[in-house]
């Protein structure tokens, strides 16, 4: 199996007013998942929005979680996201295959 990543959005935060444009959204609020079988971890940061007045405005009721996303990778880098990924891949697969486990002793009764 290989482990599948998903990006969920948790929270937006705005300005109410950057020029003439309402409901700017300056924070996002994400979380990176990392999930094979039953076995899930995440990663939680928050990003930072520049606001760029002559490039073209969504407004807040028509963005979309793939957008918000997409602007949250172009943020972070790929260089970043890469290692993200390779980090919740490696907490997935440690507690798939872990490297140490707690064993009972063996003359306690059970």
């Amino acid at each position: 199996m290989t482990v599948a990543f998903a990006w969920k959005i948790e929270r937006l935060e705005c300005r109410p007013r950057v020029g003439g444009l309402e409901n700017v959204v300056g924070r996002v609020h994400w979380r990176l998942f990392g999930h094979e079988g039953g076995i899930q971890e995440s990663i939680y940061g928050l990003a930072e929005i520049e606001v760029d007045e002559d490039a073209a405005f969504t407004p807040f009721d028509r963005l979309t979680e793939e957008a918000v996303v997409a602007w949250v990778e172009d943020g972070l880098g790929a260089g970043t996201v890469d290692g993200h990924k390779a980090s919740l891949a490696r907490a997935v697969e440690a507690r798939l295959d872990p490297p140490v486990v707690a064993m009972p002793l063996p003359w306690s009764a059970s």
